[in-house]
């Protein structure tokens, strides 16, 4: 069962950002071809996952941005690769500030639905004990 939760104001900023990408990656497929159509599904799909809130996305993000930048420069491409490591940073730099919207404790409050603190014991939004070691904890005293 998913919850309905807020998604943090900074992410949007990645998430348009990848919506843009993925946009122009489309018109520039109808140029260049069908790799790029590829990497525009890609990126798409990574997209429908940061979204959602799917810790694969947020792994990927976080580890394929930096990964692409080092690529560049090992390959001579240094100039490039910092062009487009610094476009890649409005979508990484949003996604590592919510990392909470990722790995934090879900409250198991439907109607809440706040990730908390991978440490946190009660709910910072509504209150409600966390599920510590398969057992709710008691509410706050």
């Amino acid at each position: 069962m998913t919850t309905k939760r807020p998604i943090p104001n900074v992410l949007w900023i990645a998430l348009i950002a990848l919506g843009v990408m993925v946009a122009l990656q489309l018109l520039a497929s109808l140029r260049v071809g069908p790799s790029v159509l590829l990497v525009a599904v890609l990126s798409g799909l990574l997209l429908w996952g940061l979204y959602r809130g799917h810790r694969w996305a947020y792994v990927v993000t976080v580890v394929l941005i930096p990964v692409n930048l080092v690529v560049a420069v090992v390959t001579g491409r240094a100039g490039y690769g910092i062009m487009i490591f610094m476009i890649e940073c409005l979508v990484w730099v949003p996604v590592l500030l919510s990392t909470r919207y990722y790995w934090g404790r879900v409250c198991p409050d439907p109607a809440c639905g706040h990730r908390n603190r991978a440490d946190a014991r009660f709910c910072a939004r509504c209150g409600v004990g966390l599920i510590a070691n398969d057992r709710q904890v008691e509410g706050p005293p």
